[in-house]
């Protein structure tokens, strides 16, 4: 002990040294700190660490920053922050408070999704580095290669890198096998992407850079959904550059590849702490996200993506362990003055608007903001889930749009204990359930059971089941004589007729298809309130009216409801239902309307498609200004329901007719470029059967026609479908023999019939084509019809009174 003064910086002031000796001290574990030649001085109010004595004992100091770090073998064994009086304090834990202040760390680490010592202790969550298993399962990793500077955008949402990750087995609960990162090139900024296919990610970075217009460059590598199809046709017109890396070079899109390797080891780290089923992945993944967006990164000078993004600080005060035990509370409405207060659910998330739990008993997921989280105790989720349909779009807390409701429903599911045990590694083949047939198919398959004899065995039955299908064959022959189905040809020379032979079967009930048809009625009236009658005479709001040879449709009850409900039983009638020559850009100005916009428009589109076609037009026309509706588009509405006040007992009559010799007809029309906004066609057709009408449509031509013609195929292309459609269906019933096609346009019937291609209809070739083929098939035959007598007119465009009137009498309409 040797005793001595330390002089001060003023000159009165000095410091008694009371002794000078050496300190051994453990800092770490089995890491001692042996320093010679120490001061002992008792009046110094604190403790001061001599660098170069640091330094002979063996140690490295090595300053950052606000930081300085004490190691040796590359080993952080202490560290410190400076003050404001630019002192560096250490951080130096004593040995009563190291199990507590290990406890918290541990608890800090999984909160943050398993996240590295380094970015934790840069935050303050984490003072001891301790070795953690589901890290090490989780991570490990080979040895980095080592890479060069790269230049950063200065400004956030420029450059963003983008990859997509998967197939990842197994599928989450919504079916997603892949996900899409998106990373701010400036910020480093993560939004992540579930995915059910890779044909997907197109649709999804096309909504991102609508979303972010300042997006001006994409960094990916050379998947074809990214250099491919519409979304290179929109980077092109948006402005964005396309910068892929070449094939098999994955390092060149080192952002986006390290991402998606961060987010799926600290997912994979929570799925394996939370013992939860792998299908859950996509709520760990985008949980790591969320994660994180709040960790300081080292490519960004420390700071988080959060606050270069939002140039504000992240509260991490609300992240938890996922996976753990969350207590939310129930409401007031929903528990009586006894019962829990509290529901235990598993927490498997972040949302905007709180916490996304998981109820395990009733496989809802919620998302509250009133939680009380056990985070101490592991949870025991030792169970797996039979794949329930959860909506992707629900699924992210923060990358995805805001949710407007709370509580997403998963159908009800069974849960499956799983009880292997040791490593017995799990079947990765697909479980196939035995398929369970509801009591009606069983009782068709019954009904519809047959026995199948060869015409041979007849004479080997009794006599009088030989009688009885004696009887059956003669009463197939005469009807096949009746109806003329074949006729006597004298065989070429040198020609083999094809054999034919009886297909006989035996039915187990000769009972026809009525009784079938009444004994499901009879065990329907069990379980239901129900009444029959021999005819119909009303159905789904339609009245139905049988005279003589004419059937007669009208849906006048429907109609004074609807007036009843807007306060127009009392309005005066109009003639036509649109003021002539009106299209939607005619009611777009004007202030908006707030009010059932929606609903009216829906109610007449029912109307107009069951049996009103003459208001089709105008219900369509005003139908697109849905999501902006003015006081002009409302008067007009108005309008119709005036109409139909002076209409409402218009019937379509059906006229009878012979079911073996009936035609197809269809009438087709486009109205070309009259909407001035965006100038596109409207089609409209009109099928008929014996002259009575069953289909019409109108709708907007997705393309831009050039010209009438062009407008004119685009329309007849999508009628013909719907023609042979419907041919299909009636041939089942009745014998249709021809179908017969009615167009207008003299150009259009040219432009079919000429074989030679136009090189002004590429862009609508096959449609044309198409036409042709049916054409020259003898499927269809085309036939001019004039334009006075063109009954698809009133369903392209609002024509005057006179002309209107005209056509609804053309399709049997009688008022």
């Amino acid at each position: 002990m040797k005793r001595g003064i330390i002089k001060c910086a003023s000159k009165s002031a000095v410091l008694q040294v009371e002794g000078i000796g050496i300190i051994r001290g453990e800092i770490s574990n089995n890491v001692n700190l042996n320093l010679k030649d120490v001061l002992y001085v008792p009046n110094l109010n604190g403790q001061l660490l001599s660098v170069q004595k640091v330094e002979v004992a063996g140690f490295c100091v090595t300053f950052k920053k606000e930081e300085v770090f004490l190691e040796k073998e590359n080993k952080c064994l202490l560290f410190g922050h400076r003050k404001n009086c630019g002192q560096y304090i250490s951080d130096f834990i004593p040995h009563c408070e190291i199990a507590l202040k290990s406890d918290i760390d541990d608890l800090w680490h999984r909160r943050c999704g398993h996240s590295y010592n380094q970015s934790l202790k840069q935050l303050g969550l984490l003072t001891i580095s301790s070795f953690c298993e589901v890290c090490t399962r989780a991570k490990q990793c080979a040895t980095p290669v080592g890479k060069g500077p790269r230049r950063r955008e200065t400004v956030p949402m420029v450059m963003i890198h983008t990859d997509i990750c998967g197939p990842i087995v197994p599928k989450t609960f919504a079916g997603e096998q892949y996900f899409m990162t998106l990373i701010d090139d400036y910020s480093r900024f993560t939004e992540v992407r579930l995915l059910k296919r890779k044909s997907d990610a197109a649709s999804e970075l096309k909504n991102f850079c609508q979303l972010n217009p300042s997006v001006k460059k994409i960094r990916c590598d050379n998947g074809k959904e990214y250099v491919d199809g519409d979304f290179l046709k929109f980077a092109n017109e948006a402005g964005i550059k396309i910068d892929p890396s070449p094939p098999y070079t994955p390092c060149l899109n080192g952002v986006a590849e390290r991402a998606n390797r961060s987010l799926l080891e600290k997912g994979r780290a929570m799925i394996f702490e939370s013992n939860l089923p792998k299908n859950f992945w996509g709520f760990a993944v985008l949980t790591s996200a969320y994660i994180n967006n709040r960790m300081p990164n080292t490519s960004i000078d420390c700071h988080t993506p959060y606050y270069l993004k939002y140039n504000t600080h992240a509260d991490v005060k609300n992240l938890r362990v996922f996976g753990c035990d969350a207590y939310t509370l129930i409401p007031n409405s929903q528990r009586k003055k006894l019962d829990d207060k509290c529901k235990k659910m598993i927490f498997i998330g972040y949302s905007s608007m709180g916490y996304r739990l998981l109820d395990p008993t009733t496989k809802r997921i919620i998302i509250s903001k009133n939680v009380k989280f056990n985070e101490e105790k592991k949870s025991s989720n030792d169970f797996n889930y039979v794949s329930p349909n959860i909506d992707g779009s629900e699924l992210d807390a923060e990358n995805q749009s805001e949710e407007s409701e709370t509580d997403i429903f998963v159908p009800s599911t069974e849960l499956s204990e799983d009880t292997s045990e040791g490593t017995v590694r799990k079947s990765s083949r697909e479980k196939k359930h035995p398929i369970r047939f509801p009591e009606s198919k069983i009782y068709q398959a019954m009904l519809s059971q047959e026995e199948t004899l060869k015409f041979d065995d007849i004479s080997t039955l009794p006599h009088s089941e030989q009688q009885n299908w004696k009887a059956a064959l003669d009463e197939e022959m005469e009807s096949m004589k009746e109806n003329d189905v074949w006729d006597l040809e004298e065989l070429p020379m040198d020609r083999k007729a094809i054999s034919c032979r009886w297909v006989l079967r035996k039915k187990r009930d000769g009972g026809s298809d009525v009784q079938e048809i009444n004994v499901i009625v009879d065990m329907l009236s069990k379980e239901f309130k129900m009444s029959k009658s021999e005819k119909a005479s009303e159905f789904l709001g339609i009245r139905i009216e049988f005279a003589s040879d004419n059937l007669f449709l009208d849906q006048e009850s429907y109609i004074l409801r609807l007036l009843k409900k807007y306060k127009m039983l009392d309005c005066n009638p109009c003639s036509i239902p649109i003021e002539t020559k009106a299209t939607s850009a005619t009611f777009e100005k004007g202030n908006h309307f707030n009010g059932p916009y929606r609903e009216l428009v829906g109610s007449l589109l029912y109307l107009a498609y069951v049996s009103r076609p003459d208001i089709l037009f105008a219900v369509n026309c005003l139908s697109q200004l849905q999501e902006h509706p003015t006081d002009a588009a409302w008067c007009a509405l108005k309008k119709i329901l005036r109409y139909l006040k002076g209409t409402a007992k218009m019937k379509i009559n059906y006229k009878k007719c012979n079911l073996y010799d009936s035609d197809l007809s269809l009438y087709v029309d486009a109205d070309c470029g009259s909407n001035l906004n965006d100038r596109k066609s409207v089609s409209g057709y009109l099928i008929m059967f014996c002259n009575n009408p069953i289909l019409w449509c109108v709708n907007k031509q997705k393309c831009i026609a050039l010209s009438s013609t062009e407008a004119e195929i685009i329309a007849l292309s999508k009628g013909v479908q719907d023609l042979l459609w419907i041919k299909g269906i009636a041939s089942e019933i009745v014998c249709v023999k021809n179908l017969i096609v009615y167009e207008d346009n003299q150009s259009c019937i040219k432009c079919i019939a000429n074989e030679n291609n136009f090189g002004r209809m590429k862009h609508i070739d096959i449609k044309l084509k198409f036409i042709r083929d049916n054409v020259s098939r003898n499927k269809i035959k085309i036939e001019y019809i004039s334009t006075g007598n063109q009954i698809a007119d009133m369903l392209t465009k609002a024509l005057p009174k006179t002309k209107f009137c005209e056509l609804l009498k053309l399709c049997n309409f009688k008022i």
